[in-house]
């Protein structure tokens, strides 16, 4: 028994004492060309919360909170940046229910669910660096596993493949990031067929105090996925039923964030705001987390 309260005030003391966050990139979604360094291990976790969030193909719509959300990154080289993102447990609370697609295929009761996230896993590769004015060039590529369930309302069962080209550009105290690709998802309605979306981002980086960075972005994609429509009887009754949706598959996407990041004993806490600016998006969240860079 002492030696297990040993081991674990061991590696209290270890976690408190590694360095602290370099290449932090909570609370933004537009993912920087520059990659952690070589031998570095870069952790964060937070928790988000969205008001009024729509998803299509199950006809559900309600507030979500999604706890446990979590990246790794991992430096290997000079270039080279992989990455794994997922979210512990997200819960919906339903407050409407449309017909769509994936309504027939829902099994929980009451009027709320919950499941695990999707996991992303992606590689980062620098291409070149920040000299003579030029900004950092680089290329990122990974796929969204589907493992949230469709039984459930929170997930398609589709597998998702996604590519963007990355800038990064310093200008004295503020840095501007930016992304633009292409990501192809899987029709959960139509087999054999898919969604090309374009992807972008655009966000800045202003370094207020050595400890304390504002943060703002917006992030979306686009396209034209193919519309369609369905009628199904409501799974739940004390929800109302409205009309159908004509396109329930990968709708388009514009969303702002603004936020802050603060170092602080060895760590780098963020939080931020979240407004969508399209319908499909969620109207207004709130985003919280921490971040911590390990080095082996």
């Amino acid at each position: 028994m002492l030696i297990s309260r040993s081991i674990v005030l061991y590696i209290l003391i270890w976690f408190i004492s590694v360095l602290s966050c370099h290449g932090q990139q909570r609370p933004l979604i537009t993912e920087r060309a520059r990659t952690i360094e070589n031998g570095h291990f870069l952790f964060d976790i937070g928790i988000e919360f969205f008001k009024n969030t729509t998803i299509p193909f199950s006809g559900l719509k309600g507030d979500m909170t999604r706890a446990g959300v979590i990246a790794a990154r991992f430096g290997f080289g000079s270039r080279v940046e992989v990455q794994m993102f997922g979210t512990v447990h997200q819960f919906l609370n339903i407050s409407e229910q449309f017909a769509a697609p994936g309504s027939r295929d829902l099994k929980f009761s009451g009027n709320s669910t919950s499941d695990y996230g999707d996991i992303t896993l992606a590689t980062k590769i620098r291409l070149t660096k920040e000299v003579q004015g030029q900004p950092v060039l680089g290329f990122r590529f990974g796929v969204e596993l589907p493992n949230s369930s469709n039984w459930k309302g929170l997930g398609t069962d589709e597998t998702n493949v996604f590519g963007e080209i990355l800038l990064e550009k310093n200008f004295n105290r503020i840095n501007l990031i930016s992304s633009a690709g292409l990501a192809i998802l899987g029709d959960p309605v139509d087999a054999g067929s898919q969604d090309d979306l374009f992807i972008y981002g655009l966000g800045a980086i202003i370094e207020a105090s050595p400890r304390l960075n504002i943060v703002a972005e917006i992030n979306g994609r686009t396209g034209k996925p193919a519309a369609k429509s369905e009628f199904v009887w409501p799974l739940i009754p004390e929800v109302p039923l409205y009309t159908p949706v004509k396109a329930v598959g990968a709708a388009s996407q514009a969303r702002l964030r603004v936020g802050i990041q603060l170092e602080a004993h060895g760590m780098v806490w963020d939080l931020g705001s979240f407004w969508g600016l399209r319908d499909t998006d969620p109207s207004f969240g709130i985003i919280f987390g921490v971040s911590k860079d390990f080095q082996f």
